[in-house]
């Protein structure tokens, strides 16, 4: 069984012995509120094969850095 902090998630698999197993964990982007919660050491019980990030987080891609770099000169309104 997973740990009790991490019951909500859903398991793509969970092994004889209650080790909980993802084999893709798809991540939005890398902003605190998206990833900050892998900090969590209840995260160590959890066997996770792939993190997958789009492409626009690829800082070798230049493309990527463009965009990143253009959002980071913009402000909201208020």
């Amino acid at each position: 069984m997973p740990p009790p902090n991490l019951r909500s998630l859903r398991w793509a698999s969970v092994d004889e012995e209650g080790k909980a197993r993802i084999d893709i964990l798809v991540c939005a982007h890398r902003h605190a509120a998206h990833v900050g919660g892998f900090t969590d050491s209840a995260w160590k019980a959890v066997e996770v094969k792939e993190v997958w990030f789009p492409w626009t987080e690829d800082p070798k891609d230049a493309d990527a850095r463009g965009i990143r770099e253009k959002q980071s000169g913009l402000t909201r309104p208020q």
